[in-house]
């Protein structure tokens, strides 16, 4: 869940497409759409509940990765308030911060590939949007090559893409993958959420029983099962 989600929406009829924050909302909207409020917002929340289900997308609706800035500011934080990120919020946001001070630079040696994690990486566009980012940040030279940083269940998506999908030419940018909490036998504490919810979001921002139907629905979070075969 570590990569900020964008609702894109055109009305049948409409010339125009809107754009608002699903995962997470701006601090004050997400406040209004929270548990915490929803016998006051109840309309709020349950349509920004319903919308977090993959399989609840309308058909004028499409969920999208957050690609500004590079991709960095969909992988660097999920939450703000003002400019600074939330502490609970935080994925790659430090790492960025001490990457920016030493020199590096979005768009030139500094790349985020934020992806909708709810889906597998084969019905998601990670492989492709990582080997796009791959291609440019080697800059055409075979001599220089990108180092892949992942996260939790990133790992495993990442890992999709290098064994299922990329050809040669795409491997060849690849220097190492750097992973960081990577869940390769599973995470046990999926099994929780499956059956309760609990401690995957906040209850103040979702419930645990709507968390727990949330991510039965989300293809993306039985990658996370444990395997006994690892």
């Amino acid at each position: 869940m570590g990569s900020r989600l964008r609702l894109h929406t055109r009305p049948p009829g409409a010339t125009s497409v809107s754009a608002t924050h699903l995962w997470l909302p701006e601090s004050h909207r997400l406040l209004l759409r929270s548990a915490s409020l929803s016998a006051v917002s109840g309309p709020l929340y349950r349509a920004w509940v319903d919308s977090l289900n993959p399989t609840r997308t309308a058909k004028h609706q499409r969920v999208e990765p957050d690609r500004s800035n590079h991709g960095i500011k969909g992988v660097a934080c999920i939450l703000k308030t003002g400019k600074e990120c939330v502490a609970s919020a935080k994925v790659f946001w430090d790492m960025v911060l001490r990457m920016e001070a030493a020199g590096f630079r979005a768009g030139d040696d500094l790349y985020g590939v934020p992806y909708d994690w709810r889906l597998p990486p084969w019905e998601n566009k990670l492989c492709s949007d990582l080997a796009r980012v791959l291609h440019s940040a080697s800059n055409g030279s075979a001599a220089r090559k990108a180092l892949v940083v992942a996260h939790s269940l990133g790992n495993l998506q990442v890992l999709y893409c290098l064994h299922e999908v990329f050809g040669r030419e795409t491997l060849s940018r690849v220097r190492g993958l750097v992973s960081i909490a990577p869940p390769w036998g599973g995470a046990p504490q999926s099994l929780r959420v499956f059956f309760s919810g609990a401690e995957m979001v906040s209850r103040i921002i979702i419930t645990d029983a709507e968390t727990r139907d949330f991510a039965r629905q989300m293809p993306g979070a039985y990658l996370l099962l444990p395997n006994d075969r690892v």
